[in-house]
């Protein structure tokens, strides 16, 4: 629904003309080809018709910058803070003409847009659920016994330290081929030494 509106930034500012390139009872867009940032407030008062103007305050909520088309003209979105009772039933009724709608009954809700929908899947084929010997398998119960921690045992520890203890120092008893060698050669030179003396 298009109007005429005056807008009010600031007391100290004259008050600008615009047209309205669409109204509703919650807000209107505001044409204009320098818009105010979001977040401003503002005085408006709405022209319909002949009758008084519809004065009330909004907030600049969104804003288009520049033109996106013939149908998106540069302006800001204002929405409808705080409105008399007796305006916004004036302004509810001439929406509601505006759409064609009784004045007696409600608008139309506005769609809401909804996700599609995936298709819907077809249940398998008698053949296919013979052919496939999968059948789901029943949950695993969960084991309550404690997790085990990385370190070794301690009934491990002094078999592996033993062992290391073992490969550092050779057994007494046990000699190697050359050991062997060396004490039997010393022992023939002794006795020979033993002989000649």
């Amino acid at each position: 629904m298009r109007a005429a509106v005056r807008l009010q930034f600031d007391t100290q500012e004259p008050p600008q003309e615009g047209q309205t390139a669409n109204l509703s009872t919650g807000g209107m867009f505001v044409q204009s080809k320098n818009p105010r940032p979001v977040g401003t407030l503002l005085r408006f008062e709405l022209m319909l018709g002949d009758g008084e103007p519809i004065r009330g305050v909004g907030e600049i909520v969104w804003i288009r910058p520049r033109p996106q088309g013939p149908d998106a003209p540069s302006g800001m979105g204002v929405q409808f803070g705080h409105l008399e009772e007796s305006n916004h039933a004036r302004l509810r009724a001439a929406v509601l003409e505006t759409l064609g709608v009784d004045g007696l009954s409600e608008p139309p809700p506005e769609p809401t847009p909804k996700r599609p929908s995936p298709p819907p899947r077809d249940p398998p084929s008698a053949d296919l659920a013979a052919k496939s010997p999968r059948t789901p398998s029943p949950p695993r119960p969960r084991s309550r016994a404690k997790p085990r921690s990385a370190k070794p045992p301690r009934s491990q520890a002094p078999r592996s330290l033993a062992k290391d203890q073992q490969k550092a120092q050779p057994s007494p008893l046990v000699m190697s081929g050359r050991t062997k060698t060396l004490i039997v050669i010393l022992g023939l030179l002794a006795l020979l030494f033993l002989l000649v003396t």
